[in-house]
């Protein structure tokens, strides 16, 4: 059995704050005769407006002054709320807080990120993903799209927007990797931090989320990641603590996962202990939606507000924790205190919600001035070139007079699946910026339909066994096996009684005959969003998210395995076809017509996204169509999507040149077209390792280990030696390192001195000379190496990064600041950070395996 099924939204709402039903009582199904629906989207309501028209305006009136501070207006409202209102205001509504009309509180509004405001299917700018945004290494940049990204909230009503996603990209197939940014805590805190001031600059409250060590999506909602507390201090935290000591973060949202045996959002340890206690943090902890685990658990353990309603926090279960002694009224005083304190900061209770000016993007009609261009400026500097041998790039447009393109990604990729998925106003794919620059650009579609296959004989060499299953896991034994014809279930045929469960899985195994030895296509149709798998000898062709698979086979018979799950909400309907694969002869000679080929390749949001972990490779159909493309055309460039590196055997030695698009956002082929043609020279540089063999990265041995999935636990025994530094521990070549990325002309670096301040700190200064042709830009990286330590350390850390732009012949001379918890280690016997006394390097490099300058410094 080898079926994964995507795990379906169907028992919590997206944190857009949409209402899903399915896991709710009938009772909390009523709707709130104060709501009002205002659109619905793809997945769910998406409620606005409502119970703040019902705020009695006298009441509002008499609020605390603004002469008051924060904490005194917040004290004030507290004391004039009633048990009840205090209880019923740590639990949400839907996508705000609760408004209490009596009291002139009003609601306040909060919607999805972290790739732009989602207002539930209503169009807004989308903003490069995670990764993307990391690539650009420049936190001035970052911040001035957290400005955009702020407007687009502000403007249209909403006080809190649920992002930037900062957990540490661990593992490549992680399957919400595209929220986040890095591998790498420096580097992912930092530019974190500079999002969130941008953010806030505006007036709406950043959350950053998922805390902590959320890097795994399947059984989300189960597993427990055991983490010991160095790793976590090291590794897992620092890009939460720094946008919240640095970035001055307003909101924190918690995880769906344990942290060794404990929920996040019950963990005393991370909410109260770390969070509130290490990190003075005073802003509001939130649940993730139908997050939050145990009514006294989640009082007690620091969380503030349970959305998107108050179920394991509801009034009734309050009332009796008080009564039984096992949670304080003060307890629940203190979260009302911080929701209260924290939105009388931001200004909430003081202003609408809104900018002037701009009632017309507000109204949704247009989009914010200002935000396509911050999308546009991220995603030319987050783009990045990976390979580019014997300088295929750029290609001038007088020069490529014919252009053929491979691809689906080529047509539009804006990010992952799940609570993340965008609907911009406009979206310039990287087929639409080719054709604005050169002359002839022809999509050639390689993809056949199913009809398309179907109309080809099928040869089954005898029976096909056919096997049911009372549930969509395969479980146990099947209720049926039977023998039929073909495989397929529609209308009737091959289907179960109609006294079988609406919800079932399917198997067939049959064995088919190939007439003669070439690639064939193969396709499934399971029209009904439902899932499906297919094997052929053994080979995985298709998973769910992917309904078509190439696969070589000689002449003869071949073993198939078809597998089929129904959600059970329509009729089943499942078909399988194959044929030779006409069209993919077809692209060959398209490819070796034209003067360059362009193949878009990756993943997008069937494939990658909340609730599902990806796989490492792109899957048989892409994998073999590069492999056969890439050899016929030497002007050859192949465009990676998704939120994380991916298998490349088998095509990248006949690929000149690479590129890592990442998710670009709604303008990225604008910014492809631009490198690709040669206006702009690409400067991004990889925030996380690209392995050769997804067996060298120091998390395989754990991540998604069967035994692992099975007990709902996630090993973190890797440790601290996360991307870079366990490939430098164990002196591994990945295939491109951590911080690799190419340019259109070439940079020297000269002249490192290290200086000593009067208060310790070190700073680091060098010179970044243009010595090409070309304006580019170059991101210098500081890496520190160890002193010897009682711990083993990682053999070098990145403390510090500057990116400058230069023109051909130019310098630029810079400076990194070190201070003593850059030479720091988490000692775990005193809860401290301690630095060993000794020699430490400091090694200035253009990647963490290209070092320019070196030296060394003595820490006492």
């Amino acid at each position: 059995m080898f079926f994964t099924p995507r795990l379906r939204f169907l028992t919590r709402s997206l944190t857009c704050g949409l209402l899903v039903t399915a896991s709710l009582s009938a009772a909390e199904q009523t709707p709130d005769p104060a709501v009002q629906v205002q659109d619905v989207g793809p997945n769910g309501v998406l409620v606005t407006g409502g119970a703040a028209a019902a705020v009695d305006q006298q009441a509002r009136n008499r609020l605390p002054p603004s002469t008051l501070s924060p904490d005194e207006r917040a004290e004030a409202v507290l004391k004039q709320m009633t048990p009840k209102e205090r209880w019923e205001y740590v639990g949400g509504q839907q996508n705000r807080t609760r408004a209490i009309a009596r009291l002139g509180i009003p609601e306040f509004l909060m919607s999805d990120g972290p790739l732009g405001l989602r207002r539930g299917g209503k169009h807004s700018t989308c903003y490069p993903a995670g990764p993307c945004v990391a690539a650009t290494w420049n936190r001035d940049l970052v911040k001035a799209m957290g400005v955009a990204y702020g407007r687009d909230y502000r403007a249209n009503g909403f006080c809190i927007a649920l992002g930037p996603g900062v957990n540490i990209i661990r593992d490549p197939r992680g399957g919400r990797n595209f929220e986040y940014l890095s591998e790498d805590p420096y580097l992912s805190g930092t530019l974190c931090s500079s999002q969130v001031q941008g953010i806030q600059s505006q007036g709406v409250l950043a959350t950053i989320k998922h805390y902590a060590a959320n890097n795994l999506e399947t059984k989300r909602n189960f597993y427990s990641a055991e983490v010991d507390d160095r790793t976590m201090h090291e590794i897992y935290l620092p890009g939460f603590r720094i946008p919240i000591i640095e970035g001055g973060a307003g909101c924190v949202m918690n995880g769906f996962n344990l942290v060794n045996g404990v929920y996040c959002s019950s963990s005393a340890y991370l909410n109260t202990e770390i969070l509130r206690g290490e990190w003075k943090f005073t802003g509001i902890v939130m649940s993730d939606w139908t997050g939050a685990r145990g009514p006294v658990d989640s009082m007690n353990g620091g969380l503030d507000l349970e959305m998107p309603f108050g179920k394991e926090m509801s009034p009734e279960n309050i009332e009796k924790a008080i009564a039984s002694g096992t949670v304080t009224q003060e307890t629940i005083d203190t979260k009302v205190r911080r929701i209260l304190r924290t939105c009388f900061a931001a200004g909430f209770f003081d202003r609408e919600q809104t900018l002037p000016g701009l009632s017309t993007a507000a109204a949704g009609l247009a989009e914010i001035p200002g935000s396509m261009e911050a999308s546009l400026a991220v995603a030319r500097e987050g783009i990045t070139l990976l390979k580019n041998d014997h300088q295929t790039l750029p290609w001038k447009p007088s020069e490529v007079k014919s252009l053929v393109v491979f691809g689906r990604p080529a047509e539009g990729s804006l990010g992952g699946g799940g609570s993340s998925i965008m609907s911009p106003f406009r979206s310039v794919t990287i087929l639409k910026g080719l054709q604005a620059v050169y002359q002839k650009v022809d999509l050639v579609k390689t993809m056949p339909s199913i009809d398309e296959v179907e109309r080809v004989p099928v040869v089954y060499e005898g029976p096909v066994r056919q096997e049911f299953f009372k549930n969509r896991n395969f479980k146990n034994a099947p209720a049926i096996t039977r023998t039929t014809d073909a495989v397929v279930i529609k209308g009737g045929v091959n289907a179960p009684d109609e006294k079988f469960p609406k919800e079932f899985a399917a198997r067939f195994t049959a064995t088919i005959r190939i007439p003669k030895e070439g690639i064939y296509d193969f396709v499934v149709a399971n029209e009904n969003s439902d899932a499906a798998n297919l094997q052929v000898d053994g080979k995985t062709l298709i998973t769910s998210g992917n309904k078509n698979g190439l696969a070589r086979l000689t002449a003869g018979t071949h073993t198939l395995v078809a597998e089929y799950l129904t959600y059970g909400r329509k009729p089943p309907n499942f078909r399988l076809g194959w044929a030779a694969a006409e069209r993919v002869n077809s692209a060959v000679a398209a490819a070796k017509q034209a003067d360059a080929v362009v193949f878009c390749a990756g993943f997008n949001y069937h494939t990658e996204g909340e609730g599902q972990d990806r796989t490492w490779d792109l899957g048989s159909y892409q994998q073999t169509l590069l492999e056969v493309l890439a050899p016929a055309n030497p002007r050859t460039a192949v465009i990676l999507f998704g939120g994380g590196a991916t298998d490349t055997t088998g095509w990248l030695d006949h690929t000149p040149a690479f590129i890592h698009a990442y998710y670009p956002g709604q303008e990225g082929g604008t910014a492809m077209a631009e490198i690709i043609s040669g206006t702009r020279s690409p400067s991004g540089k990889l925030p996380y390792t690209f392995p050769r063999r997804i067996e060298d990265h120091p998390s395989y041995p754990y991540f998604l280990d069967p035994a692992d999935v099975d007990k709902n636990r996630a090993r973190y025994e890797e440790g601290v030696f996360v991307g870079y530094r366990g490939y430098d521990a164990k002196n591994i070549e990945p295939l491109y390192p951590f911080g690799h990325g190419l340019s259109y002309t070439t940079f020297t670096y000269s002249d490192l001195k290290l200086t000593k301040t009067k208060d310790g700190k070190i700073t680091v200064t060098y010179t970044i000379r243009n010595t090409g042709g070309k304006e580019g830009g170059e991101v210098a990286q500081v890496y520190v190496t160890p002193a010897p330590a009682p711990v083993p350390r990682p053999p070098k850390e990145l403390k510090g990064y500057t990116k400058v732009q230069l023109k051909p012949g130019e310098s630029s001379t810079v400076s990194v600041t070190l201070d003593r918890n850059d030479f720091a280690y988490w000692d775990v016997a005193t809860k401290t950070w301690v630095v060993a006394p000794g020699t430490y390097g400091i090694q200035v490099s253009a990647s963490s395996r290209d070092i320019r300058l070196r030296d060394d410094c003595q820490i006492p």
